[in-house]
């Protein structure tokens, strides 16, 4: 197809993770830590430094009992 994932991946763009931690602050809001997690060790992994730094210190944020 003339829209191969190789031409612009979204959610690996910087806008694609941006979208990401927001989704990541609308599962802290809902306390949905397990989703939460996921996402924001994805971001650790795609994002640019600042999203990184972000990501981390919103995963230091998650109750360690959860």
């Amino acid at each position: 197809s003339s829209h191969s994932s190789q031409e612009y991946d979204f959610l690996g763009s910087p806008e694609g993770v941006a979208a990401k931690l927001d989704l990541a602050r609308a599962y802290f809001a809902m306390q949905d830590f397990t989703q939460m997690k996921v996402i924001l060790e994805e971001i650790v992994q795609i994002g640019d430094e600042e999203q990184k730094r972000l990501a981390q210190e919103m995963l230091n944020t998650i109750p360690a009992e959860s």
